[in-house]
């Protein structure tokens, strides 16, 4: 995707975004309970038409349309610890939609920053005085991008073209990101510093 700064000015306004939230958090004895919940409306943002190419266009701000969106979600955190134990579990829900004139005919689509899971685990566990094993744990949701849905042939100038054809706008989700990570550390201290190493 082609991402371009533009300052605000006669023909670029800036972005206009109200967002009302509300959280919860509970705290008692190594346990941290937290929740948020968000809903934002934004005017003001641009988009740019599809096949617009701006570093030869003699006005890009022509080839820029405007419109408004909307997004709403979460974000959860657990977290317990002990002696020993330390657990974190984070949980994070987005959705976000644009309505743009002159884009995807004027229907709502999904941003491409639309992600609708977004979680993280962490998990350590003191082994004597001086180990430490991690587990670390991320799943994303993919983001959206537009891809064609069908090709044609054509002719032009007397050469034979392929042309790809698209319908919606950000009709595809990439696959899921997911990660798993684990490892061993152990600290030392000296009598000069400090010797660590790790495993993982």
């Amino acid at each position: 995707p082609m991402q371009v700064w533009w300052p605000s000015d006669e023909s670029i306004q800036p972005l206009d975004q109200h967002l009302l939230f509300v959280g919860w958090s509970y705290v008692k004895s190594g346990l941290r309970l937290s929740t948020e919940l968000f809903y934002a409306l934004q005017d003001g943002l641009y988009e740019i038409e599809a096949g617009a190419n701006l570093i030869s266009s003699e006005s890009p701000v022509s080839r820029m349309k405007q419109g408004g969106g909307r997004s709403w979600g979460s974000e959860s955190l657990l977290e317990y610890s002990t002696e020993k134990w330390r657990a974190i579990f984070a949980y994070g829900y987005l959705n976000y939609i644009r309505q743009i004139d002159g884009i995807n005919n004027g229907e709502r689509y999904q941003s491409r920053f639309d992600k609708p899971h977004d979680i993280k685990i962490n998990l350590l566990r003191k082994l004597g005085e001086n180990g430490l094993l991690s587990l670390s744990g991320w799943y994303n949701s993919g983001g959206m991008i537009r891809l064609p849905t069908s090709r044609y042939q054509t002719d032009l100038l007397g050469n034979t073209v392929i042309r790809d054809h698209y319908t919606r706008v950000n009709n595809y989700r990439m696959p899921a990101y997911h990660r798993l990570d684990v490892s061993y550390s152990r600290h030392r201290s000296l009598k000069f510093g400090q010797q660590s190493w790790q495993i993982g």
